[in-house]
Protein backbone atom coordinates (compact mmCIF):
# COMPACT_ATOMS: atom_id res chain seq x y z
CA UNK A 1 0.00 0.00 0.00
CA UNK A 2 1.91 2.99 -1.30
CA UNK A 3 -0.75 5.73 -1.39
CA UNK A 4 -2.59 5.46 1.92
CA UNK A 5 -2.16 8.22 4.48
CA UNK A 6 -3.71 9.41 7.73
CA UNK A 7 -1.79 12.68 7.84
CA UNK A 8 -2.90 15.77 5.93
CA UNK A 9 0.65 16.86 5.19
CA UNK A 10 1.30 13.74 3.13
CA UNK A 11 -1.65 14.39 0.84
CA UNK A 12 -2.43 18.12 0.68
CA UNK A 13 -0.61 19.70 -2.23
CA UNK A 14 0.52 16.34 -3.64
CA UNK A 15 0.03 15.50 -7.31
CA UNK A 16 -2.75 13.20 -8.51
CA UNK A 17 -5.01 13.80 -5.50
CA UNK A 18 -8.77 14.13 -5.95
CA UNK A 19 -10.48 17.44 -5.24
CA UNK A 20 -13.85 17.47 -3.50
CA UNK A 21 -17.17 18.80 -4.83
CA UNK A 22 -20.81 19.15 -3.79
CA UNK A 23 -23.54 19.21 -6.44
CA UNK A 24 -25.96 22.11 -6.82
CA UNK A 25 -29.58 21.33 -7.68
CA UNK A 26 -28.77 21.47 -11.41
CA UNK A 27 -25.82 19.03 -10.87
CA UNK A 28 -23.22 21.78 -11.33
CA UNK A 29 -20.25 20.87 -9.10
CA UNK A 30 -19.20 23.30 -6.38
CA UNK A 31 -15.52 22.87 -5.38
CA UNK A 32 -14.95 22.58 -1.63
CA UNK A 33 -11.73 22.40 0.39
CA UNK A 34 -10.50 18.96 1.35
CA UNK A 35 -11.44 18.03 4.94
CA UNK A 36 -8.66 18.42 7.50
CA UNK A 37 -8.72 15.52 9.94
CA UNK A 38 -5.07 15.29 10.83
CA UNK A 39 -3.27 12.56 12.72
CA UNK A 40 -3.75 12.83 16.47
CA UNK A 41 -7.19 14.48 16.33
CA UNK A 42 -10.50 13.00 17.44
CA UNK A 43 -11.99 12.47 13.98
CA UNK A 44 -8.88 11.13 12.24
CA UNK A 45 -9.79 7.42 12.65
CA UNK A 46 -13.32 8.09 11.37
CA UNK A 47 -12.53 10.22 8.34
CA UNK A 48 -8.84 11.06 8.11
CA UNK A 49 -7.55 8.06 6.17
CA UNK A 50 -6.93 8.82 2.49
CA UNK A 51 -6.36 5.99 0.06
CA UNK A 52 -6.89 4.59 -3.45
CA UNK A 53 -8.92 1.74 -4.90
CA UNK A 54 -5.72 -0.24 -5.60
CA UNK A 55 -4.52 0.08 -2.01
CA UNK A 56 -7.94 -0.72 -0.59
CA UNK A 57 -8.23 -3.86 -2.71
CA UNK A 58 -4.97 -5.05 -1.14
CA UNK A 59 -6.15 -4.17 2.36
CA UNK A 60 -9.63 -5.68 2.10
CA UNK A 61 -8.24 -8.77 0.36
CA UNK A 62 -5.89 -9.32 3.31
CA UNK A 63 -8.73 -8.57 5.74
CA UNK A 64 -10.99 -11.26 4.26
CA UNK A 65 -8.22 -13.87 3.92
CA UNK A 66 -7.13 -13.25 7.52
CA UNK A 67 -10.72 -13.33 8.81
CA UNK A 68 -11.46 -16.62 7.06
CA UNK A 69 -8.29 -18.12 8.50
CA UNK A 70 -9.00 -16.95 12.05
CA UNK A 71 -12.62 -18.10 12.01
CA UNK A 72 -11.64 -21.52 10.65
CA UNK A 73 -8.60 -22.03 12.91
CA UNK A 74 -10.19 -20.35 15.94
CA UNK A 75 -7.09 -18.25 16.47
CA UNK A 76 -6.59 -14.51 16.93
CA UNK A 77 -3.88 -14.02 14.32
CA UNK A 78 -2.79 -15.16 10.89
CA UNK A 79 0.84 -15.81 9.86
CA UNK A 80 2.10 -12.94 7.70
CA UNK A 81 -0.90 -10.69 8.40
CA UNK A 82 -0.88 -7.64 10.69
CA UNK A 83 -4.65 -7.94 11.23
CA UNK A 84 -5.59 -9.64 14.49
CA UNK A 85 -8.66 -10.40 16.62
CA UNK A 86 -10.86 -10.40 13.50
CA UNK A 87 -13.36 -12.87 14.96
CA UNK A 88 -14.08 -10.19 17.54
CA UNK A 89 -13.94 -7.27 15.13
CA UNK A 90 -16.25 -8.74 12.48
CA UNK A 91 -18.75 -10.61 14.65
CA UNK A 92 -22.21 -9.22 15.37
CA UNK A 93 -22.48 -6.91 18.38
CA UNK A 94 -25.73 -4.99 17.91
CA UNK A 95 -28.89 -6.00 16.12
CA UNK A 96 -29.91 -3.08 13.91
CA UNK A 97 -33.36 -4.20 12.76
CA UNK A 98 -35.95 -6.90 13.44
CA UNK A 99 -35.23 -9.42 10.72
CA UNK A 100 -35.48 -13.18 10.23
CA UNK A 101 -32.04 -13.07 8.61
CA UNK A 102 -29.13 -11.36 10.28
CA UNK A 103 -28.96 -7.58 10.14
CA UNK A 104 -26.51 -6.25 12.70
CA UNK A 105 -23.45 -4.13 13.40
CA UNK A 106 -19.96 -5.36 14.24
CA UNK A 107 -16.97 -3.13 15.08
CA UNK A 108 -17.12 -0.59 12.27
CA UNK A 109 -18.91 -2.91 9.85
CA UNK A 110 -22.59 -3.42 9.11
CA UNK A 111 -23.52 -7.08 8.56
CA UNK A 112 -26.42 -8.51 6.61
CA UNK A 113 -27.29 -12.01 5.43
CA UNK A 114 -28.48 -11.71 1.85
CA UNK A 115 -31.16 -11.64 0.61
CA UNK A 116 -31.46 -8.50 2.67
CA UNK A 117 -31.09 -4.73 2.64
CA UNK A 118 -27.76 -2.89 2.58
CA UNK A 119 -29.31 0.05 4.37
CA UNK A 120 -27.87 0.73 7.82
CA UNK A 121 -25.20 3.22 6.75
CA UNK A 122 -26.59 4.44 3.41
CA UNK A 123 -27.72 8.03 2.78
CA UNK A 124 -30.40 6.67 0.43
CA UNK A 125 -32.29 5.02 3.28
CA UNK A 126 -33.35 8.47 4.56
CA UNK A 127 -35.08 9.15 1.24
CA UNK A 128 -37.07 5.91 0.91
CA UNK A 129 -39.79 4.15 2.84
CA UNK A 130 -37.90 0.88 2.33
CA UNK A 131 -34.59 0.03 0.72
CA UNK A 132 -34.50 -2.70 -1.96
CA UNK A 133 -33.88 -6.30 -0.91
CA UNK A 134 -30.98 -7.77 -2.88
CA UNK A 135 -29.65 -11.29 -3.33
CA UNK A 136 -30.85 -14.73 -4.34
CA UNK A 137 -33.12 -16.66 -1.91
CA UNK A 138 -31.51 -20.07 -2.45
CA UNK A 139 -27.94 -18.68 -2.28
CA UNK A 140 -27.61 -16.91 1.11
CA UNK A 141 -24.47 -14.83 1.41
CA UNK A 142 -22.93 -12.70 4.17
CA UNK A 143 -22.15 -9.08 3.30
CA UNK A 144 -20.02 -6.72 5.35
CA UNK A 145 -20.39 -3.13 4.27
CA UNK A 146 -20.10 0.53 5.16
CA UNK A 147 -20.79 3.86 3.51
CA UNK A 148 -18.97 7.10 4.24
CA UNK A 149 -19.32 10.78 3.51
CA UNK A 150 -17.28 13.89 4.19
CA UNK A 151 -17.70 17.34 2.72
CA UNK A 152 -16.93 16.77 -0.97
CA UNK A 153 -16.43 13.00 -0.82
CA UNK A 154 -18.77 9.97 -0.82
CA UNK A 155 -17.82 6.29 -0.75
CA UNK A 156 -18.98 2.74 -0.13
CA UNK A 157 -17.41 -0.67 0.34
CA UNK A 158 -19.05 -4.10 0.30
CA UNK A 159 -17.18 -7.27 1.30
CA UNK A 160 -18.25 -10.88 0.73
CA UNK A 161 -15.87 -13.02 2.82
CA UNK A 162 -17.07 -16.39 1.53
CA UNK A 163 -15.84 -15.59 -1.98
CA UNK A 164 -13.30 -12.96 -0.87
CA UNK A 165 -14.98 -10.43 -3.14
CA UNK A 166 -14.75 -6.69 -2.57
CA UNK A 167 -16.76 -3.92 -4.25
CA UNK A 168 -15.21 -0.49 -3.57
CA UNK A 169 -16.54 2.87 -4.74
CA UNK A 170 -14.76 6.17 -4.10
CA UNK A 171 -16.38 9.40 -5.28
CA UNK A 172 -14.99 12.92 -5.05
CA UNK A 173 -18.43 14.53 -5.10
CA UNK A 174 -21.47 14.58 -2.84
CA UNK A 175 -24.47 14.28 -5.14
CA UNK A 176 -28.11 14.89 -4.29
CA UNK A 177 -28.56 11.17 -3.61
CA UNK A 178 -26.05 8.48 -2.62
CA UNK A 179 -24.62 7.56 -6.02
CA UNK A 180 -21.91 5.13 -4.81
CA UNK A 181 -24.59 3.19 -2.94
CA UNK A 182 -26.78 2.64 -6.02
CA UNK A 183 -23.78 1.88 -8.23
CA UNK A 184 -22.58 -0.64 -5.66
CA UNK A 185 -25.99 -2.31 -5.58
CA UNK A 186 -25.98 -2.60 -9.37
CA UNK A 187 -22.47 -4.09 -9.45
CA UNK A 188 -23.39 -6.64 -6.76
CA UNK A 189 -26.60 -7.61 -8.58
CA UNK A 190 -24.60 -8.17 -11.78
CA UNK A 191 -21.55 -9.78 -10.18
CA UNK A 192 -23.52 -12.50 -8.42
CA UNK A 193 -26.26 -12.75 -11.08
CA UNK A 194 -28.91 -12.25 -8.40
CA UNK A 195 -32.42 -13.44 -9.17
CA UNK A 196 -33.91 -10.44 -7.34
CA UNK A 197 -33.58 -7.62 -9.87
CA UNK A 198 -34.07 -3.87 -9.42
CA UNK A 199 -34.07 -0.91 -11.78
CA UNK A 200 -31.38 1.21 -10.15
CA UNK A 201 -31.78 3.94 -12.73
CA UNK A 202 -35.37 4.39 -11.55
CA UNK A 203 -34.33 4.27 -7.90
CA UNK A 204 -31.68 6.90 -8.55
CA UNK A 205 -34.27 9.17 -10.18
CA UNK A 206 -36.68 8.66 -7.27
CA UNK A 207 -34.09 9.54 -4.63
CA UNK A 208 -32.92 12.49 -6.75
CA UNK A 209 -36.48 13.82 -6.80
CA UNK A 210 -36.72 13.42 -3.03
CA UNK A 211 -33.48 15.34 -2.56
CA UNK A 212 -34.59 18.18 -4.83
CA UNK A 213 -37.90 18.42 -2.98
CA UNK A 214 -36.34 18.46 0.49
CA UNK A 215 -36.45 22.23 1.02
CA UNK A 216 -40.18 22.51 0.30
CA UNK A 217 -40.92 19.40 2.37
CA UNK A 218 -39.07 20.73 5.43
CA UNK A 219 -40.65 24.18 5.04
CA UNK A 220 -44.09 22.55 5.00
CA UNK A 221 -43.23 20.45 8.06
CA UNK A 222 -42.11 23.57 9.93
CA UNK A 223 -45.31 25.42 9.02
CA UNK A 224 -47.48 22.49 10.11
CA UNK A 225 -45.77 21.95 13.45
CA UNK A 226 -47.11 24.70 15.79
CA UNK A 227 -49.91 23.30 17.96
CA UNK A 228 -53.38 24.10 16.60
CA UNK A 229 -51.70 26.20 13.89
CA UNK A 230 -51.26 28.96 16.50
CA UNK A 231 -47.76 30.39 16.83
CA UNK A 232 -46.86 31.60 20.33
CA UNK A 233 -44.76 34.79 20.38
CA UNK A 234 -41.13 34.77 21.48
CA UNK A 235 -39.69 36.53 24.51
CA UNK A 236 -37.99 39.90 24.01
CA UNK A 237 -35.21 39.04 21.57
CA UNK A 238 -32.49 40.56 23.79
CA UNK A 239 -33.10 37.83 26.40
CA UNK A 240 -31.82 35.15 23.99
CA UNK A 241 -28.50 36.93 23.34
CA UNK A 242 -25.36 35.27 24.68
CA UNK A 243 -22.83 32.49 24.19
CA UNK A 244 -23.97 28.92 24.79
CA UNK A 245 -21.38 26.18 25.39
CA UNK A 246 -21.46 22.40 25.42
CA UNK A 247 -20.42 20.71 28.65
CA UNK A 248 -16.86 20.04 27.49
CA UNK A 249 -16.42 23.66 26.33
CA UNK A 250 -15.30 22.44 22.90
CA UNK A 251 -18.24 23.93 20.98
CA UNK A 252 -20.22 27.13 21.34
CA UNK A 253 -23.06 28.98 19.68
CA UNK A 254 -23.08 32.77 19.81
CA UNK A 255 -26.55 34.35 19.62
CA UNK A 256 -26.57 38.06 18.74
CA UNK A 257 -29.14 40.71 17.90
CA UNK A 258 -28.74 42.66 14.67
CA UNK A 259 -31.47 45.25 14.32
CA UNK A 260 -34.70 43.34 14.94
CA UNK A 261 -33.30 39.91 14.03
CA UNK A 262 -31.51 37.17 15.95
CA UNK A 263 -28.40 35.68 14.39
CA UNK A 264 -26.53 32.50 15.23
CA UNK A 265 -22.78 32.05 14.86
CA UNK A 266 -21.00 28.71 15.25
CA UNK A 267 -17.59 28.49 16.90
CA UNK A 268 -16.79 32.16 16.23
CA UNK A 269 -16.19 31.29 12.58
CA UNK A 270 -16.79 34.39 10.46
CA UNK A 271 -18.49 32.40 7.68
CA UNK A 272 -20.79 30.44 10.00
CA UNK A 273 -23.43 33.17 10.51
CA UNK A 274 -27.11 32.29 10.14
CA UNK A 275 -30.27 34.35 10.54
CA UNK A 276 -32.78 32.84 12.97
CA UNK A 277 -36.45 32.90 12.02
CA UNK A 278 -39.03 32.64 14.76
CA UNK A 279 -40.81 29.30 14.67
CA UNK A 280 -42.92 28.98 17.81
CA UNK A 281 -42.52 30.28 21.36
CA UNK A 282 -38.81 29.78 22.22
CA UNK A 283 -38.02 27.82 19.07
CA UNK A 284 -36.28 29.33 16.04
CA UNK A 285 -35.33 27.87 12.67
CA UNK A 286 -32.38 28.56 10.41
CA UNK A 287 -33.48 26.47 7.43
CA UNK A 288 -32.12 27.52 4.05
CA UNK A 289 -32.47 26.33 0.44
CA UNK A 290 -30.29 23.42 -0.60
CA UNK A 291 -28.26 25.55 -3.03
CA UNK A 292 -27.47 27.97 -0.21
CA UNK A 293 -26.16 25.06 1.86
CA UNK A 294 -23.97 24.00 -1.06
CA UNK A 295 -22.65 27.57 -1.53
CA UNK A 296 -21.57 27.50 2.11
CA UNK A 297 -19.80 24.18 1.58
CA UNK A 298 -22.24 22.29 3.81
CA UNK A 299 -23.43 18.76 3.13
CA UNK A 300 -27.21 19.27 2.86
CA UNK A 301 -29.27 17.93 5.78
CA UNK A 302 -32.63 16.35 4.90
CA UNK A 303 -34.52 16.19 8.22
CA UNK A 304 -36.48 19.00 9.80
CA UNK A 305 -35.32 18.59 13.42
CA UNK A 306 -31.77 19.68 12.56
CA UNK A 307 -32.97 23.08 11.40
CA UNK A 308 -34.48 24.16 14.72
CA UNK A 309 -32.90 25.39 17.91
CA UNK A 310 -34.92 25.49 21.10
CA UNK A 311 -34.18 27.88 23.95
CA UNK A 312 -35.03 26.63 27.43
CA UNK A 313 -35.53 28.72 30.56
CA UNK A 314 -35.09 25.93 33.09
CA UNK A 315 -36.63 27.08 36.36
CA UNK A 316 -36.23 30.77 35.53
CA UNK A 317 -37.85 33.22 33.14
CA UNK A 318 -34.90 33.88 30.81
CA UNK A 319 -33.29 31.43 28.37
CA UNK A 320 -30.51 29.45 30.03
CA UNK A 321 -29.95 26.62 27.55
CA UNK A 322 -30.24 25.68 23.90
CA UNK A 323 -31.20 22.24 22.62
CA UNK A 324 -30.14 21.38 19.08
CA UNK A 325 -30.95 18.05 17.40
CA UNK A 326 -27.81 17.46 15.38
CA UNK A 327 -28.60 13.73 15.02
CA UNK A 328 -32.30 12.86 15.09
CA UNK A 329 -31.82 9.15 15.84
CA UNK A 330 -30.12 9.79 19.19
CA UNK A 331 -32.30 9.78 22.32
CA UNK A 332 -33.11 12.95 24.23
CA UNK A 333 -33.72 16.53 23.15
CA UNK A 334 -30.45 16.98 21.29
CA UNK A 335 -27.12 18.57 22.12
CA UNK A 336 -27.42 20.79 25.18
CA UNK A 337 -25.63 24.13 25.23
CA UNK A 338 -25.58 26.23 28.42
CA UNK A 339 -25.49 30.03 28.45
CA UNK A 340 -22.38 31.46 30.05
CA UNK A 341 -23.29 33.33 33.20
CA UNK A 342 -20.46 35.85 32.87
CA UNK A 343 -17.64 36.57 30.40
CA UNK A 344 -15.08 33.80 30.48
CA UNK A 345 -11.95 32.89 28.56
CA UNK A 346 -12.24 29.44 27.03
CA UNK A 347 -9.76 27.62 24.84
CA UNK A 348 -11.51 25.85 21.98
CA UNK A 349 -9.49 22.94 20.61
CA UNK A 350 -10.19 22.11 16.95
CA UNK A 351 -12.90 19.52 16.33
CA UNK A 352 -10.95 17.92 13.47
Amino acid sequence: MSRTFNNDSECHGAANVAKGYIAFDDATPRPVPRPHMTEGTLMNPAGGIQSTVNDLLKYYGTLMKSANDQYQSRTTSTPGSPLKQLTQVLSSNIRTAPSLREQSYAMGWARVQLPGMLCDTSRNQATMARMPVIGTPDRPRLALYHHGMLVGFNNAVYLFPETETAVILLSNAVAINDGPDWIGHLIIQTLFNDTIKHDYGALARDTLAFGLGTYDRIENELKAEPVNKTVSPPKPLQTYVGKYFNEAKTFFMDISLKGEELWMNLQGNEVENYRLKHHDSDEFSWHMPRNEQVKRGRNPIVYMEYWKIKFDCGTGTSPERIFWVIEKDLPGDGMELTKEAFPMKVEHPPLY
